[in-house]
């Protein structure tokens, strides 16, 4: 038997014409019977044992705190030179806060510690996109650019940098170069 799942009634499991592979020889196929529309019954409410809502508060800062514990250990593992490790750490935590400038600083100081200019540059711009106002993401920008072999874009972090941060101990050497690239030696930027 077979349970009619519209109108809760049983029939016999017979083939009627119109189904398919039920053609009986000298029987003439019928049509199939007109669809009826299934009443839809209200959806019964959904008790969940937490909230959904992503804009909470303390979901956002158990987020930030994953994150900034990400970023941490990250840290840790580049003093220890385990690069691979820093750079999993470092991207878990942009998973867990897209727009923690400082763990994408990080992210691409990883990549120029293994000589990949273009990539730590991608990443120190992000890096500056988030949060405009790190100095040193600037500096790193510069560094990585000038690497690269673009003199141009290196001088305009490097500006950047030297607005944000005129004291540091790289600035005035930076600027000399920006001021008379002919004639100041060009900077030397760390390995």
């Amino acid at each position: 038997e077979v349970e009619d799942q519209l109108e809760g009634r049983r029939e016999a499991a017979v083939p009627v014409p119109w189904q398919a592979g039920a053609l009986i020889p000298g029987v003439e196929p019928e049509a199939p019977p007109p669809l009826r529309p299934h009443p839809v019954e209200p959806a019964l409410p959904i008790r969940l044992p937490f909230p959904l809502a992503v804009d909470q508060p303390e979901i956002h800062q158990h987020l930030r705190v994953a994150a900034q514990r990400a970023n941490d250990r990250g840290l840790q593992l580049y003093k220890e030179r385990r690069y691979d490790e820093a750079e999993a750490a470092f991207t878990e935590a942009l998973k867990l806060q897209p727009k923690f400038a400082l763990a994408a600083n990080n992210l691409g100081f990883i990549y120029y510690k293994r000589d990949k200019p273009a990539e730590a540059a991608r990443w120190y711009r992000k890096a500056i996109e988030m949060d405009g106002s790190r100095a040193l993401a600037h500096l790193n920008l510069g560094d990585a650019l000038l690497r690269a072999g673009d003199e141009a874009g290196a001088q305009a972090a490097y500006r950047a940098f030297i607005e944000l941060s005129p004291q540091h101990a790289r600035a005035a050497g930076l600027k000399a170069w920006i001021e008379h690239p002919d004639s100041a030696p060009q900077p030397e930027p760390p390995r």
